[in-house]
């Protein structure tokens, strides 16, 4: 017999939340691209509790930022983005 059991070890309420495929690593420093006036701006980040498919930012990004959430893997500080929702 097998079972699967999910165990809530922790629990942080009202936190931001994202996906945690975006966030990138680079000589142990964590990091998202943000858009800002049509550009990609890296915002490195501090991260706190995570499951399998979010992770929460606990410094350095804020509600209203725009998350670049796909084609991240290529993207260099500066470089131009359009918008697409």
């Amino acid at each position: 017999m097998f079972v699967k059991a999910d165990i809530r070890v922790n629990r942080a309420d009202s936190t931001l939340v994202i996906p945690k495929n975006v966030v990138q690593s680079q000589r142990d420093r964590k990091f998202v691209y943000i858009v800002e006036k049509n550009m990609a701006v890296r915002r490195d980040i501090t991260t706190g509790l995570k499951d399998e498919d979010r992770i929460e930012i606990t410094q350095w990004l804020q509600v209203n930022d725009n998350l670049v959430v796909r084609g991240f893997e290529t993207l260099r500080e500066n470089s131009k983005v359009k918008v697409q929702r």
